[in-house]
């Protein structure tokens, strides 16, 4: 199936890049980015003994049209040496669909070509669990062969500290785990932390997955 289409991409940079790459993507007339704190998780088990096991990261997203993203993705990772091991990450998403105002928006000056849309051959796995519990979440999706996440902090949006819901007990302050992984490790990472860190366990974890069609800068 061939389409124009727009794709949002996700960085998963060291925290003192989020304006470089903002400003690289405004010079490329794209004015949709924004970015968040994170931090990494490390796989090497010397790390995590040391305490080094978390590092400080800055999750950058933007929406591009399709056709101009090999170009953009290229400059990206050349100036932030993505060759390097831990300089970061780069990955898009397809989107389901788009408001028409921010669609025009977004392919403003960039025409109208269309593109060859592929079968994703990697997954973004998403974990929300209570908080302090992204330990237990690695140490499950690893034994099942992921590489390494990226935490984000979270709150629930019910107006109280916790609640009762269908018997479970829901906290306030969640960890968000994404990790990053091929496709045909998805199912196994996802019911290996699920058995562990499942809605029903102290974790009280949701997990879903997102489509990625392309990465740079990871060994899944």
């Amino acid at each position: 199936m061939s389409k124009a289409t727009v794709k949002c991409m996700v960085l998963i940079v060291n925290r003192d890049q989020g304006n470089r790459i903002g400003s690289i993507c405004h010079q490329h007339q794209l004015y949709f980015s924004y970015a968040c704190m994170a931090s990494g998780t490390a796989s090497s088990e010397y790390l995590n003994y040391l305490g080094l096991g978390e590092t400080e990261k800055e999750l950058v997203f933007t929406f591009a049209p399709a056709h101009v993203l090999a170009s953009l993705q290229k400059v990206i990772a050349a100036a932030i040496h993505i060759e390097k091991p831990n300089s970061g990450i780069i990955f898009t998403m397809p989107l389901s669909s788009i408001s028409s105002l921010f669609l025009k928006n977004i392919m403003l000056n960039h025409g109208e070509e269309t593109v060859s849309m592929e079968e994703g051959k990697y997954a973004l796995i998403c974990a929300v669990v209570n908080k302090d519990c992204q330990a237990l979440v690695m140490a499950e999706a690893r034994k099942a062969g992921a590489k390494g996440g990226t935490l984000l902090h979270a709150r629930s949006l019910d107006s109280e500290a916790s609640q009762s819901f269908m018997g479970l007990t829901v906290q306030a302050e969640k960890d968000v785990i994404l990790i990053l992984s091929t496709a045909d490790k998805k199912q196994a990472i996802m019911e290996a932390v699920n058995q562990t860190c499942g809605l029903k366990s102290e974790a009280g974890g949701c997990l879903f997955a997102l489509p990625v069609d392309s990465v740079l800068g990871c060994n899944c």
